[in-house]
Parts: C-alpha cells; sequence; structure tokens
C-alpha cells in the first residue's frame, strides 16, 4: 500500500559513563554487555537494529575489547549496529559552552567516520535535564538532520509541543525533533497496540504524518533490550504486508532520514516549536552542583580558546608546530566529564575524585601550550627597548583593549615602586603589591593590547612614584572612576553603584549574599530546586564585615570584605579599574552550612517583567519566577534593561549558571547548594559542596538595552589579558603584533583554530546582538588568499569571498558561520632549529606491548601500554621522542648525559616512584633542585567532606596521561599514569649527573640552544595548598554519609559493588548490590 503510516521503533541501551559507578565499572562490565548481548541478539533476530550512542564509549570499545570492537565494525558494515548522536560524549547541553558543543560534535561524527566510515544525524539525548534554544542551531550548523529525547516527560515547562515536528533555534534554522517517544527502558509488546504509540499516529495525522517512532530497550548501565522486546518488534515486522501500519526496526539516524525524505508538502504541514525546552525542577539543581566541576569546565574551555588562537597565530608567523594531539586530547578529556550525571554534580563521591583531577590535567596542558604558543610569538617581538623586565602581554580577543594586567616577577625586595612603559616608551598606570613568596613582587598596571595581539611592556623599578595620574579615586569605603562610584555599606554589602553617565544609582537595595534555609528535593536532592523554598524570604545575609582597603594606585583598587554566618566564612574582593565600567568581585567562601542554599541578590533600579540571559550562541528572553519555569541557565551573564530603554544592568559570572528573577526589578545567581537529602550515602549530596568554594561576578550597568558592549565586556570579564616574563631581544615582528581583526564587533568570534585533520585556519563566527549584518570584513595573518564556507564538522559547503586580503561575509541575527582560510604564507621565524633529542643511557623497560604485559620494569611488573603513548610528546614546543621497543627508560643512578654543542637548557620527560621525589642534577660544580612528581598521585582535586579530604593542586608540569597501565600480565581498568616535564639550564660541553635516586624514571631528553626565558606572570587555574581537615559534621549527617553497621557486615561476603544481571524474556536489567541495600536504607530512612 503506498500510503501505508509507519512506526519506528528504536532499541536503546542508555549508558552513563559514570553515575552510582565508577568508569572502572563501566569499562569491566557495562561496555562488555552492551556489546555480547545485542551481538547475540543480532544472530537470532535478522530484523533487530539497535544504535548507540557516544563516541567516547566506543573508545573504550577500542581501547579494552579490541577483538568484540572489530566484530561491531562488521555489524556497522552490515547496518545492524548504528553509531548514532553524531557526539562524543551525550553529555549536559545546558552548562557547556556552545562552542564545546560543536567540538563534542565534530569529535564524535570524525571518530564514527574514521572507524566506520559513516557519521551519524542527529543529536540523541535520551536522558538529559532540559535542552536550550542554541541546541538546534548548534546541530543545524553541524549539518544534522534531527534531535530525540524522551525527558520531556519528566517535567517539561512547556509541556511536549509535539510528537514530531521542527525545532528552531535561536538563529531561525531547525532540526526535526522527536521528544515523545517514551522511555528509553520500557518493554514493548505488539507495538501497533501500544497505547504509547498508536494515539500519537492518529493525531499525527493532522498534521498529515504519517508516522511515529517509539523508544524501547534498557538503561542507564549499557545492555541490550529485553529479548521479548525484541522478538515482539520483529513479530511486528513480519505482520507489515498483512497491515496498513508498517512497524520498522531503525536506528534514529533512519528516522530522521526517512522524515528528511518525506514530500515538501508533508514537511512545511510539520508542528513547529521555536523556543528553549526547559525542564521545570529536575536537573535546575544541578547547574549550582558540586559547582567546581562547572568552574573548571569553564575554565577548560577559556583555556583552550586562548592557546589555540595563541597557537594558530605561533604557527602562522613561525616554524612552531601546532599541537593538535595535545589539544584533541584535552578537549576530548573534559568534554567526556560534560556527561549529564557528571558534570551535574549528581554521582557517587567516588567519582569526582577522577573527574576533577581530569578537569586539571586539561587545564594544565591548555597552559602548557599557550604558553608555548606566547613564546613562539615572543621570539619574533623585539624587547631589546626594555629597560627594567621585559613582559608580553596577550589579548586572545578580536578587538583592541585596555585593561588592567597583573604580573608576578622577581623584584629586589627592597623595590619602593614601579613604573611601567609601553611600546612607544610611553608611561602607563601601575602599582605595586608585596606577595606571600620571597623575592617576587605583583606589579599592576594598565595596558592596551591590539585585537588577537601581543604587546610588549617595561617594568622598571624606581624609587619615586609614577606621574600618570587616573580617574581612580578611594574615599572611606567607596571606589571611584570616570564611569561609576560604588559604595559598600557597613555589612560589606555594595549599597550604591552610581552610574554617571545617566546620574543614577542603578540598585534599588544593597547586593547581598543571602542564605537560604533548604531542605530541597528527598528524591533528587541534587538535580532540583525547590520552587516553594525559593519563594521564602533568606533565612540570613552575610555579617559582621571586616573592610580592608587592600590596594590602591593608578591602575587598579580593591577592598577585601571578610564576614560569616552559619558557621561559613565569606571573603570578597572588590575591584574597580580606572578604565573600566565594570565592578568586578572575586568570592571565596568556606562553606559550612548544611541544608542551606546560596545566592547573591542582585536589586536593580531598573525595571523589565523580563530578563535577558546569554546562551553563548544569541540570548534568550524570560519572564519573572513562576511555577512553570524559576531557576535557568545561563552561560556568561544575565541582564535587566529597563522598559524604558533608557539604562540597563549586565550581570556577569565566571562560573555559575542558575539564575531566577523573582521579580521585576531582581536577579539572583546561585552559588553554592546544598540539600537536606543525601539520596545514598555514595552520593552524601546533603554534604555537597561544603569546603572551599570559588567564584567571581561582575556589574556592569550600560545605557540602552543589551547591545555589543554588553558581550566584548562580558568576554573581557571571563577572559583577562595575560602577561608573560621574557628577555631582551631584538625581533622582526616589532614591539607590537596583532594576528587580525573583525570591522563589527559586533559579530563575535567563536573559535580560531587550525582545520581538524587539515591545514587552514578555522574560524567561528556568530552575530551578538539579534540584528543582520553586511558586509563584515574579517582580516588575519598576512592576509587571505582563499575561503570556504563550512559546517560545523568542518565539512566544506560552499566558497566563500575575499576581497583585498579579507574575508567578506553577511550574517544573520544571532546566525553562526565557520570559515577555513587559507592565509598568504610569511617569512617563518625560526623556533625549532635550536631544538634536538639527547641519547639516553636506557637501562630498562616502561613501555611494553600487549604481547608483554608482564615485562614491565616498574614497581610490581607496571609498565605503559605501547599502543597509547605516541611516538612523539610535545609539551609547550618541545618534543619529546619516544621509544617503545627495548630497554626505553632510565632510572637515574648517578648516569652522565653531555648537552649537544651550544645547548643553554635541558628538558627531560619523566616520573617518580612511590612518592613525589626532591632530588638535585649536578652541572659541573652546581646542583640544581628538581622536583619529579608521582606518576599515581592525582594532580589536582577538591575538597569532599563526605569522603573526609580537602583538595590539593600540585604545581608539576603535567605532559601525557596514559588511561591505562600493564600489571603483572593484565591490563588495569582505567588506572591513571602521569609523565612530566622538568628542566635544567646546562652549558655546552659540560657533563650533566643525573641523581642516585632509581625512584625518578626518565623516558627521554630534549636540548635547546634557545637561551631566552619565558613564563607565564600569573596563574590561570586555581591555586591550592594541602591542607588539615577541618570539617564537623553532625551524628545525623554522619550516619546519612556512611553505611551501616549491617552493611559492613554483608559487604565482607557481598561486596556492594557487584552486579547482578536479570536476563529474563521481559527484562533485562543489570544492578549492584549497593542498589539493593540503597533500597533498604530508604525504606528505614538513613537517606
Amino acid at each position: 500500500m503506498k500510503d501505508k503510516k509507519r512506526i519506528f521503533t528504536i532499541a536503546a541501551s542508555h549508558l552513563d559513563t559514570s553515575w552510582l559507578w565508577t568508569l572502572e565499572t563501566t569499562i569491566d562490565e557495562y561496555i562488555p554487555n552492551t556489546l555480547y548481548r545485542n551481538f547475540k541478539l543480532f544472530d537470532k533476530y535478522p530484523e533487530y537494529t539497535f544504535g548507540f550512542e557516544g563516541a567516547y564509549r566506543y573508545e573504550l570499545m577500542e581501547e579494552y575489547y579490541p577483538e568484540a570492537f572489530e566484530k561491531l565494525k562488521e555489524y556497522v558494515t552490515r547496518g545492524r549496529w548504528h553509531p548514532v548522536g553524531s557526539s562524543y560524549e551525550n553529555g549536559d547541553v545546558n552548562m557547556p559552552s556552545p562552542e564545546a558543543l560543536f567540538r563534542n560534535v565534530l569529535y564524535g561524527n570524525t571518530y564514527f567516520k574514521e572507524k566506520f566510515g559513516k557519521t551519524s544525524n542527529d543529536i540523541f539525548l535520551p536522558d538529559c535535564f532540559g535542552f536550550g534554544y542554541a541546541l538546534p542551531s548548534i546541530a543545524a550548523h553541524s549539518g544534522l538532520k534531527g534531535f530525540s529525547t524522551g525527558k520531556l516527560a519528566w517535567g517539561s515547562a512547556y509541556g511536549q509541543p509535539f510528537d514530531i515536528g521542527k525545532w528552531y533555534g535561536v538563529d531561525g534554522r531547525y532540526v526535526y525533533a522527536n521528544i515523545k517517544p517514551s522511555s528509553y527502558a520500557r518493554t514493548v509488546g505488539d507495538v501497533r497496540k501500544d497505547e504509547a504509540v498508536y494515539p500519537k499516529l492518529a493525531d499525527n495525522e493532522k498534521y498529515g504524518l504519517p508516522l511515529t517512532a517509539t523508544f524501547y530497550g534498557t538503561g542507564d548501565r549499557g545492555g541490550a533490550p529485553a529479548e521479548s522486546s525484541v522478538k515482539a518488534v520483529c513479530d511486528c515486522i513480519e505482520e507489515n504486508a498483512k497491515s496498513d501500519v508498517d512497524v520498522l526496526s531503525v536506528s534514529s539516524t533512519e528516522l530522521f532520514e526517512a522524515i528528511d525524505e518525506l514530500p515538501e508538502s508533508i514537511k512545511a504541514k510539520m508542528p513547529v516549536w521555536d523556543n528553549e525546552l526547559p525542564l521545570t525542577d529536575h536537573g535546575v539543581g544541578s547547574y549550582t552542583s558540586r559547582s567546581i566541576g562547572t568552574r573548571w569546565n569553564k575554565n577548560c574551555e577559556r583555556l583552550a580558546d586562548c592557546a589555540e588562537r595563541a597557537a594558530v597565530t605561533a604557527a602562522h608567523l613561525t616554524d612552531y608546530t601546532y599541537p593538535e594531539y595535545t589539544f584533541n586530547k584535552a578537549w576530548k578529556r573534559f568534554i567526556a566529564h560534560q556527561f549529564h550525571d557528571d558534570i551535574t554534580g549528581t554521582s557517587f563521591m567516588e567519582c569526582y575524585l577522577r573527574n576533577w583531577n581530569d578537569y586539571m590535567l586539561s587545564q594544565k596542558q591548555f597552559t602548557n601550550e599557550y604558553e608555548g604558543a606566547a613564546a613562539a610569538v615572543a621570539q619574533g617581538l623585539d624587547t631589546s627597548f626594555v629597560k627594567g623586565t621585559a613582559l608580553v602581554v596577550s589579548n586572545t580577543l578580536e578587538f583592541d583593549r585596555t585593561g588592567t594586567v597583573w604580573a608576578d616577577i622577581e623584584l629586589p625586595d627592597n623595590t619602593k615602586y614601579v613604573r611601567v612603559f609601553d611600546k612607544d616608551g610611553e608611561e602607563t598606570p601601575a602599582q605595586l603589591q608585596k606577595t606571600e613568596k620571597e623575592g617576587v613582587s605583583r606589579v599592576i598596571f594598565t595596558a592596551d593590547v591590539p585585537s588577537l595581539g601581543f604587546s610588549v611592556f617595561d617594568v622598571r623599578t624606581s624609587n619615586t612614584p609614577g606621574k600618570i595620574e587616573t580617574p581612580l579615586k578611594v574615599g572611606g569605603n567607596t571606589l571611584e572612576n570616570d564611569y561609576i562610584r560604588v559604595m559598600l555599606n557597613n555589612s560589606g554589602d555594595i549599597c550604591e553603584l552610581y552610574y554617571k553617565e545617566i546620574g543614577k544609582n542603578i540598585l534599588k537595595k544593597p547586593i547581598r549574599l543571602a542564605l537560604f534555609d533548604y531542605k530541597g528535593s528527598k528524591k533528587w536532592p541534587a538535580w532540583e530546586l525547590t520552587y516553594k523554598e525559593l519563594c521564602v524570604p533568606p533565612g540570613e545575609y552575610a555579617r559582621n564585615a571586616r573592610i580592608e582597603l587592600i590596594e590602591f594606585g593608578p591602575a587598579r583598587a580593591s577592598f577585601k570584605i571578610t564576614r560569616k554566618a552559619r558557621q561559613s566564612s565569606f571573603t570578597q574582593i572588590l575591584s574597580l579599574d580606572a578604565f573600566s565600567p565594570v565592578v568586578s568581585v572575586y568570592n571565596e567562601v568556606d562553606w559550612r552550612s548544611t541544608s542551606s542554599l546560596l545566592k547573591v541578590e542582585f536589586p536593580l533600579a531598573c525595571e523589565n517583567s523580563n530578563a535577558t540571559y546569554d546562551l553563548g550562541l544569541g540570548t534568550i528572553k524570560r519572564g519573572n519566577n513562576s511555577q512553570r519555569l524559576y531557576e535557568v541557565p545561563a552561560q556568561l551573564w544575565a541582564d535587566i534593561s529597563d522598559s524604558s530603554q533608557r539604562f540597563g544592568v549586565s550581570l556577569f559570572s565566571d562560573s555559575r549558571a542558575g539564575w531566577d528573577k523573582p521579580d521585576n526589578n531582581t536577579l539572583r545567581l546561585t552559588v553554592v547548594h546544598t540539600p537536606y537529602y543525601s539520596y545514598r550515602w555514595e552520593c552524601s549530596q546533603h554534604l555537597m559542596d561544603l569546603g572551599l568554594n570559588r567564584f567571581s561576578f561582575g556589574v556592569l550597568p550600560h545605557t540602552g538595552g543589551v547591545s555589543e558592549i554588553v558581550q566584548s565586556e562580558a568576554q573581557g570579564f571571563n577572559t583577562p589579558l595575560t602577561a608573560f616574563v621574557t628577555t631582551k631581544h631584538k625581533g622582526a615582528l616589532g614591539r607590537e603584533y596583532s594576528f587580525g581583526s573583525i570591522s563589527d564587533n559586533a559579530v563575535i568570534i567563536r573559535a580560531i583554530k587550525k582545520e581538524h585533520n587539515g591545514n587552514r585556519v578555522v574560524v567561528r563566527l556568530n552575530e551578538g546582538e539579534g540584528k543582520a549584518r553586511k558586509n563584515v570584513r574579517l582580516t588575519m595573518g598576512s592576509g587571505i588568499i582563499s575561503a570556504a564556507a563550512l559546517d560545523g564538522c568542518e565539512n566544506e559547503i560552499a566558497k566563500a569571498d575575499v576581497s583585498d586580503g579579507s574575508l567578506v561575509f553577511d550574517i544573520s541575527p544571532f546566525g553562526v558561520k565557520t570559515f577555513a582560510l587559507t592565509l598568504k604564507d610569511t617569512d617563518k621565524i625560526s623556533v625549532k632549529t635550536d631544538v634536538a633529542p639527547v641519547a639516553l643511557p636506557y637501562d630498562m623497560k616502561v613501555i611494553t606491548s600487549n604481547k608483554e604485559k608482564d615485562k614491565g620494569e616498574l614497581s610490581g611488573k607496571t609498565s605503559i601500554p605501547a599502543e597509547l603513548i605516541p611516538d612523539k610528546i610535545l609539551c609547550g614546543g618541545i618534543e619529546f621522542n619516544i621509544k617503545k621497543d627495548g630497554m626505553n627508560a632510565l632510572a637515574c643512578s648517578c648516569q652522565e648525559i653531555i648537552p649537544p654543542k651550544g645547548a643553554s637548557k635541558l628538558y627531560f620527560l619523566g616520573f617518580s616512584e612511590n612518592g613525589d621525589k626532591n632530588i638535585n642534577i649536578r652541572v659541573g660544580e652546581t646542583n640544581y633542585p628538581v622536583k619529579v612528581a608521582d606518576c599515581f598521585e592525582r594532580i589536582g582535586n577538591w575538597d569532599m567532606i563526605g569522603l573526609g579530604q580537602t583538595g590539593y593542586i600540585k604545581k608539576d608540569k603535567f605532559v601525557w596521561e596514559a588511561t591505562h597501565i600493564h600489571k603483572a600480565g593484565k591490563d588495569v581498568t582505567a588506572k591513571q599514569l602521569y609523565l612530566f616535564m622538568f628542566e635544567i639550564p646546562v652549558q655546552s660541553d659540560t657533563p650533566v649527573i643525573l641523581p642516585g635516586n632509581e625512584s625518578v624514571i626518565i623516558l627521554a631528553a630534549t636540548a635547546s640552544q634557545n637561551k631566552n626565558s619565558f613564563s607565564c606572570a600569573r596563574e590561570l587555574y586555581d591555586s591550592l595548598e594541602k591542607r588539615p581537615f577541618d570539617y564537623k559534621i553532625s551524628e545525623r549527617e554522619r550516619v546519612f554519609a556512611s553505611p551501616s553497621s549491617a552493611e559492613r557486615i554483608i559487604q565482607k561476603f557481598l561486596h556492594r559493588k557487584k552486579s547482578i544481571t536479570i536476563q529474563l524474556p521481559m527484562v533485562s536489567s543489570t544492578i549492584q548490590v549497593g542498589d539493593a541495600f540503597s533500597e533498604v536504607r530508604k525504606a528505614l530512612h538513613r537517606d
């Protein structure tokens, strides 16, 4: 029958990478279950097809089950198994930036293409906590066709607008959306009679849509659908010839291909949704749960962007090697933790020991590459004019900036003042601040730096202060410049923010830290915030203020405010720069307030029933709180502009994403979330975020409504100018260099990177003000020769216009465009010719193949898998050659190494066993102290009160990570091993004597003739020293955070992590013993 209706059945096996189990459990049990159980069903049911999302899971299959992975590839070729979802990780889509979501799809579909010869066409998120207005725009720009979720049934703020239709994004583009497919974990019988299916088919008739779709399967531990469901679907397929409704077994990818092939007349009548699809309560608490994860995720995104922009610049100007391998590894590592039960703070505490450490690994790698790329550019800059200390200041944004920079540099202890001079020898406002580190002072100064550029500054010590006067003033509890006057009251709150351009205090009441009495959701404590409790006034505000003026000079003035409330301590640094319209407030909270919620209240003088929120790819307007929609996400900022359009106030956030708007004048930013209930003792969500919390916010008054000023100031707030210390030398680039610029600052550059698996420069742009732009011009490098328009997956879709060396394009309101640029060649500055590998007297085997798993010579017959480690490892421009066969490392035992002629530095790649080691490496008669980090100790972690630990961040230069190890003939699942770089100065032909400490292992060494020193003069990620644990919890809190006596006894015989699989005709499920314990505890009210 020509016009038969169709029911598309989609088999799902949703697998949480970690949640109520660790990554090790996923790899050891749930990944193989997913493979082998589906293989069995394929062999028994020829009509059965299966789709599985998340390229990261496929990477795990390939790493740990190579033989099964080859069989999987055969099933993909035969059309039985389908890679779906397009993404590397089926993660949260509220907190990650749109650029991170673009990379997620790029890495996912690139992997699918490389391994299977095909890509996916959809975003498949069966279990995620709300979906933003930018998501369909991201999907459409990435060349995708569809989106699927069943999660709206959990309480969508706008219901389920349709079964299958078109979902439009903020830029006006759409994807097909399958948003009423039922649960991914359900069983099915006769699909044609299914009460969750046939009414939809009938309802879709009014749109002329002759189809519907339904999920069935299992979750959240992977595996395969119940055999009864598979058999029922296949039985239904056999009845197709006798029925007026065809039942099909398909993947989500095939569903959207079928929709796209419908006649245009049918597609034109499809229902439409042109808005976001948030959930009312489920997931909104996750915007601020275990928020160090959201903070470090945001910093990974920020550092990745800075490093890539600097690396593209360096590769254009010099023979510097763009570190694509390192960037890809670092991006994928933290994208994996954007998973929807990871970044959301809802997993076992144990999971976050790995997750947070991984964020720190990526932050360190991006920092290494930012510094290495900046160093390469700096070698081309002329710093020879400097009379004091040479600083190179980097601006990675696409517009010229005047901003305050700080740099920690070595100065004599008796230094009274500093004076800073720019590239033209003109003095710029500067001040000096002592630090706790001996011999190091902080120089704070105003810098003008061009777009995507670098500029040289000269820091000179002085016995007299500089002569530059600025509009910055301090009086009592007041800071002031030409834009604003900010005043603190005796409680330490900002009580006045006087905007001089309109002659008005833009605050209705003081900005305050508000503590709410809070229990939250019993069923979903970390996931949810309850509307009723947000409607009640705060129980207390931070109080008992001590206010200190901690810095005042011509460049910047700052107050330090310390307060207490409910056993918690609050420290704020309120800063105002001489030439900035933004008030910045850094916050450090030692949170000891259980069953509490902390929000920052911003009662503003402007009034509007709507606020504007940044999506990172456009904006959205939302109204005041309602029972349907109250706590909402934003990327970098939220804004209330007065309904008169006379003025408005934008509020910036560096790491917190959850906002609410209780009335026409007020926005509130949620910053700490500690509910009453634990969920499970292994989660201890009732102790969540106790300990140290860090975040910053900024306040920008402006005239009119939201404009490019808001976007550019928010970018600047989140991406500060960065100073690097270097030496004096000549340079062909001059004293300042700009890599590029754009003619219209309302068009935001979202990314500059090297083409994935190519050589062109890729630039992603986004219109930021909601207005169409014509003839926008982008200049870059020495000029653009040719350009092509790409989609988000970097597939070429059209040629682009180039005129007089500039890219010229139009862009629609909130539109997004990606281009690949071929730049005019330059005379490359040499930065690599003075770098060479150094031969080492290898005497042990620490890298082994899979055939040699028992041959490792580290402690316990441990070794690094040869298939994981690349032949060359690059770190900040220093390349190490890796030897994989034979003896491939040395244990330090006073060996002698002769540096090559002309060498001035020697870089080592290695690690220590059994703890960090402080050693001395002797060069001639001089001993150089070096710390070598342990290969297994985690590099960074944060406070986890439920586990009785405080955080720390190691300062070592992390380079590379093994994701598993060989030990005594076996793979140790997900056991990480770290390699580090350390360096010493050397002299040509002078012997280097290694220490007599065989716990220090060296894999490679590289010598450099470059005598120029270069280092970042500020920390680009959090620092934290180890400190004693002094947190006390109540008896009730202790009971909720630990196993019962009965559990401890049972665990001796039946461990809580032991999995039990139920394989019956009507059900296929896996649980752990701990799940049973949890149900008993809930019945006894212990969770």
